[in-house]
């Protein structure tokens, strides 16, 4: 058995805006219908989901990016438990390197699902690894199933879901018994 899955990347800035259009329409077509959002956050301020209506977005995942040197990754002290395997070695990189804050946030109450945040929710990443980047997409793909089984969002997708066969069954089904 095999499946696809199709991830779409949209730049907020990018998209369609209309100074006299207070719904933003052209923005709305595009990330009102995603169920899973991806916000990449980079500055201070905190992300509130309420800035963003829609009736399909429930999962918001929140990556804020922190460069820092690598001397001063390497000297941290704290032990918070965590995997010891996302270290850097300063030696094989350009002396930069960037920890994600990562946060998720749901609309409705809904099951965890993996894989789980480290404690911190601190990710480090350097160039070459792919530690990080599977752990988002794995989380992103979870994240979507799991909200097909949330209560306030099942009712939703199964009306669509619905609609959509209604319209393959007009279309395609008649005077074919």
């Amino acid at each position: 058995m095999s499946f696809s899955l199709s991830i779409s990347l949209y730049v907020v800035t990018e998209l369609p805006y209309s100074a006299d259009n207070a719904q933003q329409l052209g923005r709305k077509r595009h990330i009102g219908n995603d169920i899973v959002v991806i916000v990449y956050n980079e500055c201070a301020d905190s992300f509130n989901p309420s800035w963003i209506r829609s009736n399909f977005n429930h999962v918001f995942v929140v990556v804020q990016p922190d460069r820092i040197d690598d001397a001063e990754l390497n000297d941290d002290d704290d032990d918070d438990g965590g995997d010891k395997s996302d270290t850097i070695d300063s030696s094989s990189s350009n002396n930069k390197s960037c920890r994600y804050k990562v946060g998720i946030v749901c609309k409705a109450p809904m099951g965890k699902f993996p894989p789980h945040l480290p404690t911190n929710g601190i990710f480090v990443d350097h160039e070459n690894s792919v530690n990080f980047r599977e752990w988002l997409l794995t989380k992103l793909i979870n994240a979507e199933r799991a909200s097909y089984h949330a209560p306030a969002f099942k009712g939703r997708i199964q009306g669509t879901r619905k609609a959509l066969l209604k319209q393959v069954i007009d279309k395609h089904g008649k005077g074919k018994e």
